[in-house]
């Protein structure tokens, strides 16, 4: 089964009076590919790393995320861009960067299983993004790494294993925010409060207190967004197309 998920975030900073979009995507990176197509998509630079994954599987993984991630800017940019011109590389601290002719984006990725999801957004931001497949195997083991105030944080009435999933998508999106590796001690990644709407949640951080988590659903999807707290993050609607 193919899938491409596509969810258009509204951003606003109402101390500046500045307001915009932002587009998240999430697609099936266990799809079949044409190998022979690979050159029309990937850089030369990102063709070598390409090549010298070790599986098909990273291969796979590799190749849906690029085509994802420069799918969305190509959308973005105000001029057409071949996207062999476009490069998703490594920063210092591995934190996946732009090369382009055209700047001004900022770009965030994270795996899931067989899933791959990208965020696009101004360069002036910071974002961090993480996702998780909501799948009851991984409730019991993370559960045991929650702190006993964050297990009580569950909205009454709310699935208590969906929650489980949904913090710990707003602990790793804040590693990322914070572009550091899951070496960093737990104990900072506290989360101090929950907010529930339809949609999902709000949250804060305990040792962060500038920082918010924005919590949302999609499906069989829970992910997290984590940015400064001068930003509101509001989902305006998702295109979801499955074959």
């Amino acid at each position: 089964m193919y899938r491409n998920d596509k969810v258009i975030l509204t951003y606003a900073d109402y101390s500046k009076q500045i307001q915009g979009e932002l587009t998240l995507g999430i697609c099936n990176t266990n799809t079949p590919y044409l190998v022979e197509g690979v050159h029309n998509i990937l850089s030369a630079e990102e063709m070598r790393e390409y090549l010298q994954k070790k599986s098909e599987k990273r291969k796979r993984e590799f190749y849906w995320s690029r085509t994802l991630a420069k799918t969305i800017l190509c959308s973005v940019y105000k001029q057409e861009h071949q996207l062999t011109d476009i490069r998703i590389a490594k920063g210092f601290l591995n934190n996946p960067i732009i090369k382009s002719k055209e700047q001004g984006y900022g770009i965030g990725i994270t795996h899931c299983e067989d899933y791959a999801a990208i965020i696009v957004f101004p360069e002036e931001m910071v974002l961090g993004l993480d996702m998780e497949k909501l799948d009851l195997r991984k409730v019991k083991g993370i559960n045991t790494i929650l702190t006993d105030k964050e297990r009580k944080l569950c909205p009454l009435n709310y699935d208590n294993n969906n929650f489980v999933l949904a913090v710990w998508t707003m602990k790793e999106a804040l590693v990322k925010f914070l572009k550091l590796g899951l070496s960093v001690n737990f104990d900072i990644m506290q989360i101090a409060s929950v907010e529930w709407s339809d949609t999902g949640f709000k949250s804060g951080y305990r040792f962060f207190p500038t920082l918010d988590a924005y919590t949302f659903f999609e499906e069989d999807f829970v992910y997290t967004i984590v940015c400064t707290n001068n930003l509101v993050l509001e989902r305006k609607k998702t295109d979801i197309k499955v074959s």
